[in-house]
């Protein structure tokens, strides 16, 4: 089954992949496949660089990140869906010495519903969940 086109309904699609993921862990130590990381960590990447590079980047500031890895998850993911969601979005940029200017839904898209699919996998493998990031 192919991701839908648009950033809003591609986050969507693969933040509740990863949502499902994240209320299905039930050991939160458990060692992830990137070197050194446990379940917790995959949650708290997601969570901790966001914030950060949409508050340099578009003045867009996320909610704090709760100690709780499911509530932080969900938060964020609310956040995020809530913000690709509004129609003034599409009109909003993203500047970043890096990647210069970006229109900000396809920044979102681009780095981090990118990084929300890829990490889904980590996830799955360290609690013994479906690894599988497409149902097809």
């Amino acid at each position: 089954m192919p991701l839908s086109d648009g950033p809003a309904e591609r986050h969507r699609e693969i933040a509740g992949g990863f949502a499902d993921r994240v209320k299905g862990t039930r050991i939160w130590d458990a060692p992830a496949p990137v070197p050194g990381w446990t379940a917790r960590s995959v949650v708290d990447h997601l969570t901790s660089w966001l914030p950060a590079f949409l508050a340099a980047g578009a003045g867009i500031d996320l909610p704090k990140a709760d100690p709780d890895p499911v509530t932080a998850w969900q938060a964020q993911a609310d956040a995020v869906q809530a913000l690709l969601d509004d129609p003034r979005t599409a009109g909003r940029v993203l500047s970043n010495p890096h990647i210069g200017d970006v229109p900000l839904d396809q920044a979102i898209d681009r780095f981090y519903t990118a990084d929300v699919f890829m990490h889904t996998w980590d996830l799955a493998r360290a609690t013994g969940q479906d690894d599988r990031l497409d149902s097809e």
